[in-house]
């Protein structure tokens, strides 16, 4: 029997693959599918780890040794008296509170574990109101009062193992981008919560004289000009329509 080859014409290339976009859809949607399930498993066990740490072994974990920074200064005097006056409040968790100065120019504020507040020497400058003040601290004993930053710990130290181990360097990238937006409404809502902590505190222990509401304001206004001073609280410190419209509202009645 004679043997008569195909023409070349008539062979199917099959050998650089399926390169269709449907075969691309569909792998790229498995990979999301897959990022979005470790993102709410391993985000929602990080979770349940941060919320079950004794405040003791918090408070060990993460002391701080500060720099030698003036805490004569009126300044500093002023926000500590404050925040004795808030820490007074028998909700809050029973963690070894403290007060630090950063000799920063741009405003900003910050919880670091284990119950110490920092708050920029900037920051002091910028906020004269009494109310004002009382709320950013109010704002930051909101986030040690839910945990959010041995969550947002906990959650970046998951994440990152989990993916190396699953996707390698070559995909880092792109799965960071993804996680970062998630993580970017998580804190929206971490931000909130605090809101309605530091208000609630500020109207229980200072009431309302509305220079909170004027420090929400300046606020509103640094972020729609702009402004320089205010780029890093703004960034840490998200504004939203909806915070500030339920912010508001809170003083308002």
């Amino acid at each position: 029997m004679k043997f008569v080859p195909k023409k070349l014409e008539n062979t199917a290339e099959i050998s650089r693959g399926d390169h269709s976009w449907r075969t691309f859809i569909k792998n790229a949607l498995s990979v999301l599918l897959t990022i979005a399930a470790l993102y709410l498993l391993l985000g929602a066990s990080a979770d349940l780890v941060a919320s079950k740490i004794p405040e003791r072994w918090e408070a060990d974990l993460f002391s701080w040794e500060y720099p030698d920074w003036d805490q004569q200064s009126e300044s500093y005097l002023r926000a500590s008296a404050m925040l004795d006056i808030l820490i007074s409040d028998d909700t809050l968790r029973p963690l070894p509170y403290s007060l630090a100065i950063l000799p920063d120019s741009a405003p900003n504020a910050f919880a670091l574990p284990g119950g110490t507040i920092l708050l920029t020497q900037g920051l002091l400058d910028s906020v004269g109101s009494d109310s004002g003040l009382a709320f950013v601290i109010g704002h930051e004993l909101g986030h040690h009062q839910y945990r959010h930053t041995l969550k947002r710990i906990g959650r970046s130290l998951v994440f990152q193992t989990a993916m190396a181990m699953l996707f390698g360097a070559s995909s880092r990238s792109v799965i960071h981008t993804s996680l970062t937006l998630a993580e970017s409404s998580h804190s929206r809502g971490q931000e909130r919560q605090a809101d309605e902590f530091g208000i609630n505190l500020v109207l229980r222990y200072y009431g309302n004289d509305g220079a909170a509401l004027e420090f929400f304001k300046d606020l509103q206004a640094a972020a729609a000009t702009g402004e320089a001073d205010w780029a890093a609280f703004l960034s840490s410190h998200p504004l939203t329509e909806v915070r500030l419209a339920y912010l508001r509202g809170q003083l308002e009645e």
